[in-house]
């Protein structure tokens, strides 16, 4: 149930901001706008291993985070849990953070963030404590920085401990400008 609500108002958000995307913006609106550097993020993903499909619904991915752009990189900071019900698995708390490259096309971009995660629970699937994470993702972001992206996931110990099939996730987030909760 709480899924179904959390698409819905997705669904909804994603409808709006495509709408006031589109809406024509000057130079000069865009270039102070529609990038600001801060933004609170509320992430959810499921598992997208072509070979857990008949345990999709057994794990999630929830995370808050923040994402904040200096220099040339950008970079990421997210605390949450992995939640799995497969056999062999454990439910884990996870903290990560990234750095990586983003573009600024406006409306849209694109991003890579490669990094570091700490999980509370290894397992079967992520065997130690230290992981190494990589998202890759696109998103569009309206005039008043309010961003939806959808990105894929990749969890894994490079190999540094066996077993490491790692996980893989397909993951909505919602991007909220800091200044817009007065931060």
């Amino acid at each position: 149930m709480p899924s179904k609500i959390f698409f819905s108002v997705l669904i909804t958000a994603l409808t709006v901001f495509a709408g006031r995307a589109s809406a024509s913006t000057s130079a000069t609106e865009a270039s102070e706008g529609a990038f600001k550097t801060r933004d609170l993020l509320v992430r959810y993903g499921a598992i997208s291993d072509t070979g857990h499909l008949s345990s999709f619904p057994a794990e999630k991915l929830f995370l808050l985070g923040y994402r904040t752009d200096w220099k040339l990189l950008t970079y990421q900071v997210e605390l949450g849990g992995i939640f799995d019900g497969r056999d062999g698995a454990k439910s884990s708390l996870v903290g990560t953070f990234s750095a990586g490259l983003e573009t600024k096309t406006i409306p849209f971009y694109a991003f890579y963030l490669p990094g570091i995660a700490l999980i509370t629970g290894p397992d079967n699937y992520l065997s130690s404590f230290y992981q190494f994470s990589h998202d890759v993702g696109v998103g569009i972001k309206d005039g008043r920085g309010v961003s939806v992206d959808f990105t894929y996931r990749h969890f894994s110990n490079a190999g540094i401990h066996l077993p490491n099939p790692g996980r893989n996730y397909l993951v909505i987030t919602l991007g909220i400008p800091a200044s817009a909760l007065g931060f």
